[in-house]
């Protein structure tokens, strides 16, 4: 996992007023940059915990608790970077579209993935073993079209199909009160089926 200088400067800015990131006695908190820097290379490089303490000079623990501190930073902040457009930003979403596929009215591009997890889950593991022979939760998420997400649902075994995904996610059980207004379309693969009184999902051609 790769993160240029800029957004990485960006994130921490972000993070550092965080209540969690400030002590309520005398002893200092190592720098965000650092505890972010340590979380980066935990989750997004093939080093073991033990090369990562030897990188940084730090203890195992103190790697855990560097990436629970990022994990929960970054968790309190999904309502305020994880939204749906506003009326407002809605028809920059769909020229955004329409610059890309030529398609009218498209408000975001819904698709699954999945998370590989490290090892498998205490209960029910046999749940999280996908097609592809490794443990993983499933992750669907809604982006605009500069890819930023709007909205995602995370967290479901991987042995369970996308469609039966979709029809539980928070999105398509609150539609109605999310998708308000004109028609919108999705770009989408076959996993996802048609809302047709709220609106329509082309296939995806040409993203």
């Amino acid at each position: 996992m790769r993160m240029d200088s800029i957004n990485f400067q960006k994130l921490i800015s972000v993070l550092n007023p965080l209540p969690i990131f400030q002590n309520n006695n005398n002893n200092l908190q190592v720098s965000v940059k650092l505890q972010f820097a340590v979380f980066l290379k935990r989750i997004g490089s093939k080093e073991n915990i033990f090369e990562i303490c030897s990188r940084f000079g730090i203890a195992e623990g103190t790697v855990y608790l560097y990436c629970k501190r990022i994990m929960i930073a970054i968790s309190s902040l999904k309502k305020f970077l994880v939204k749906w457009p506003t009326n407002e930003t809605k028809q920059r979403v769909h020229e955004g579209f329409k610059n890309i596929g030529g398609m009218e009215n498209v408000i975001g591009a819904i698709d699954g993935s999945h998370i590989v997890l490290a090892n498998a889950p205490l209960k029910q593991p046999e749940s999280y073993w996908s097609r592809k022979k490794r443990y993983s939760i499933q992750l669907q998420g809604i982006v605009d079209h500069k890819g930023i997400f709007i909205d995602y649902e995370i967290g479901w075994p991987s042995s369970v199909h996308d469609a039966k995904v979709y029809k539980n996610s928070h999105f398509y059980l609150n539609a109605s009160e999310i998708v308000k207004g004109k028609l919108h379309s999705f770009f989408k693969d076959s996993s996802f089926s048609l809302l047709v009184k709220l609106f329509t999902i082309k296939e995806d051609l040409s993203l």
